[in-house]
């Protein structure tokens, strides 16, 4: 099976994914780095990591930093299958390491 995920950056823009069932966060985060970003520097894949950003209770939001072998493809198809939906209701952002501690 194969599809894509649409990853934010903090600055709110994004880039569509394509991936497979079986690609990983990692494999996720070497691909993004590959492109280079505005600034003409690209970013280390060591110093970046994927987090989920769910809205929660009381308008607040709930942010979940994702594993470097899960799978975001299946995390996002659960997800909507568990609504009885496509509608996806979380976004996936990359961000650096070092700035979300």
């Amino acid at each position: 099976c194969e599809g894509t995920i649409r990853v934010h950056y903090p600055d709110n823009t994004y880039k569509t994914v394509p991936l497979r069932c079986d690609s990983t966060v990692a494999d996720v985060i070497c691909w993004l780095c590959r492109r280079v970003g505005v600034s003409g520097i690209q970013a280390d894949p060591a110093s970046q990591e994927l987090v989920i950003i769910t809205p929660a209770a009381s308008a607040s939001l709930r942010v979940r930093k994702l594993l470097r072998e899960d799978k975001p493809l299946q995390i996002q198809r659960d997800s909507a299958g568990s609504r009885g939906s496509s509608m996806i209701n979380f976004k996936f952002v990359l961000q650096d390491s070092k700035a979300a501690r």
